[in-house]
């Protein structure tokens, strides 16, 4: 099936389908482009396709986390488990999830990424629990996330509030993200906030919205980012 996230996990590649939502396809053990057509869990190399949770919560990320794979949705997380096949597990960890893929960044041990309520960071290191980030800086997502929840259909929140007309319905998607010398920066659609993962403080870099930022490294050059506005 055609997929639109994915990543490798444990000799493996690890795909959404755009054809059965909520389901994850795995392929056969050392192969990227072969898939199984069914489910068998007898042989230890053998492809899998698995239901995750929830089949109307689209996947927002797949994302290896130490020996689990990190599997978001929209309104829930969940881990797999497992060497193979045969004993493959899928476990549900949390009742909120990631509304966007491409506000996940891997923070050092933890992930980082854009829920419902705000900015989540989540990790091993603090028993695969959900930290929010954001409570200081709450306004800068409220509209914004809003207006996600009635893009993506979800009825979650309590839309009886008047939406500000400072977002459009098509940029409810549009997040750009990235992680450079322990400082995470989401770019919205009218500004990009940074956060030392250090100290928790965030401040507005008074860049406006960043379509793409690469961090590039070499011998005669310092350690530098370059954006692109």
């Amino acid at each position: 099936d055609a997929a639109t996230i994915g990543c490798v996990w444990k000799n493996r590649v690890i795909l959404n389908s755009t054809s059965t939502k909520g389901h994850i396809q795995i392929s056969n053990a050392g192969s990227n482009t072969q898939f199984a057509s069914f489910s068998s869990t007898a042989l230890p190399a053998a492809g899998l396709r698995l239901r995750i949770g929830d089949p109307g919560d689209d996947i927002t990320g797949l994302i290896p986390l130490g020996s689990a794979l990190c599997i978001l949705k929209r309104r829930s997380a969940y881990l797999m488990f497992g060497e193979d096949s045969t004993n493959f597990y899928v476990q549900p960890v949390h009742e909120r999830g990631c509304v966007n893929p491409d506000s996940i960044q891997r923070t050092e041990n933890d992930l980082t990424f854009l829920s419902h309520d705000g900015i989540e960071a989540f990790g091993y290191q603090n028993g695969y629990s959900m930290v929010p980030r954001s409570f200081s800086i709450e306004d800068k997502f409220h509209d914004f996330i809003k207006q996600t929840r009635l893009d993506t259909g979800d009825r979650s929140a309590d839309l009886s509030i008047e939406l500000s007309m400072q977002y459009q319905l098509s940029a409810a998607r549009v997040v750009t993200s990235w992680y450079h010398d322990k400082r995470y920066f989401i770019g919205l659609p009218d500004r990009t906030l940074c956060m030392d993962i250090m100290s928790d403080g965030w401040t507005d870099t008074g860049y406006g919205y960043v379509r793409s930022a690469a961090e590039v490294r070499g011998w005669t050059l310092p350690e530098t980012l370059f954006l692109v506005l």
